[in-house]
C-alpha cells in the first residue's frame, strides 16, 4: 500500500480536521490559528483527498469539514459535494450559453437610493 506524504502545511490542517460529523470544524476556524487564507485550507483539503484522505463537510449543522466515521457520515458528505458539483455545472452552462455580444443589452441597473435624503428634518 502506498504511503503518502502530508507536507508541513497539509499535516498542520489534517490535525485540526476532526473525526465525525458531529465535531465538523468550519474552515476559518481552522485557518485563524494556523494564520492561513481560507482558500489555502480548501486548497490543502484537495490535495489531502487525493492522498487518500476521506474529508467531507455539511453546509447544514453542524457546519464545517469533518473526516466520517461511518458511510452515514460518507454519504452526507458526498450530498454537500455533488449538490456544489450540480451547481457549477450548472453555472457552466449558463456561462457558456451567454451571447457575448449582446448580453448586455438584456440587462436594466438600478440604484438605491439613500433613505436620509428622502426623509424630512423640521
Amino acid at each position: 500500500m502506498n504511503k503518502y506524504v502530508l507536507n508541513p502545511q497539509e499535516s498542520n490542517i489534517y490535525k485540526m480536521i476532526p473525526l465525525g460529523l458531529e465535531n465538523a470544524k468550519r474552515v476559518k476556524d481552522i485557518a485563524v490559528p494556523l494564520n492561513l487564507e481560507e482558500r489555502d485550507i480548501h486548497n490543502a483539503i484537495h490535495s489531502m483527498c487525493r492522498k487518500n484522505i476521506p474529508i467531507c463537510s455539511s453546509r447544514k449543522e453542524p457546519f464545517g469539514v469533518y473526516i466520517p466515521l461511518t458511510e452515514d457520515e460518507r454519504r452526507i458528505g458526498l450530498v454537500s459535494l455533488s449538490n456544489q458539483a450540480n451547481s457549477m455545472t450548472q453555472r457552466i452552462e449558463l456561462v457558456g450559453s451567454i451571447d457575448l455580444k449582446t448580453w448586455r443589452n438584456t440587462i436594466a441597473t438600478t440604484v438605491q437610493t439613500n433613505l436620509d435624503d428622502e426623509v424630512k428634518h423640521d
